[in-house]
């Protein structure tokens, strides 16, 4: 009862934040406040806001270590009896202040991806050794098209898509880029949705020097090339 209600009272607050947001836009756009004036007023809605993201890592908290750890390695042990291999690469989406730690101390696994923070993989020590991430995305996604201010129509997932893919191109004439595009069987695999999936994997294919590789592909040629001075 009591996750349940610090869940209801993270919504709540959520709501008032995302609605002090929109005001705010409207303000600036109509001419009454400046951004300067706006950040200077916002200091107690920055306040809130942490606040908020303080209840949530509590609420994440709510699953025991020991729980998380026996969910780790009941997943581990389902994927490898349904497929014959042990999953190399792993998930949470929402992850607590133990999984990547608990990651490696299970073992087996290349790399994870609960992260946002680059386009890039890059290295976080954990538990002393060195554990590798390969950014996901929640805004080159899928997900967005069922948002009410995301995805509308096939075109607008292309035209995201494109935008990014030209943008990230073009900085990987000098330095690599990764772009990831999530995409869910049940979201994207609808007909009227998939067309601009199709539009854009095309539109990709026309360039050089574009690599269409899974995660794990993509974990096996960082650690391979980009190894930390203690990476195995």
């Amino acid at each position: 009862q009591r996750a349940s209600d610090l869940a209801n009272e993270v919504k709540a607050q959520l709501d008032d934040l995302g609605q002090a947001y929109m005001r705010s836009c409207e303000e600036v756009e109509r001419g009454k406040v400046t951004l300067r004036e706006l950040a200077e007023s916002r200091t107690a809605a920055v306040r809130d806001a942490g606040a908020v993201q303080e209840a949530m890592v509590a609420l994440k908290s709510r699953v025991a270590e020991a729980e998380e750890r026996d969910h780790i390695a009941r997943t581990v042990a389902a994927i490898r009896r349904l497929t014959g291999e042990r999953p190399v690469g792993w998930m949470s989406g929402r992850p607590s202040m133990n999984t990547r730690r608990l990651l490696v101390e299970e073992g087996g696994f290349l790399y994870d991806r609960d992260s946002l923070g680059d386009e890039l993989p890059f290295w976080v020590e954990v538990a002393g050794r060195p554990h590798l991430c390969v950014p996901y995305s929640f805004e080159m996604n899928d997900k967005r098209c069922n948002d009410t201010a995301g995805f509308v129509t096939s075109e607008h997932f292309f035209a995201y898509m494109k935008d990014a893919f030209d943008v990230l191109y073009g900085e990987g004439a000098d330095h690599p880029r990764l772009m990831t595009v999530a995409i869910h069987d049940r979201i994207m695999g609808r007909p009227a949705r998939s067309a601009g999936l199709m539009r854009f994997l095309d539109y990709a294919l026309k360039h050089d020097r574009v690599w269409f590789a899974r995660g794990d592909e993509i974990a096996r040629h960082w650690i391979a090339h980009f190894p930390t001075r203690d990476a195995k």
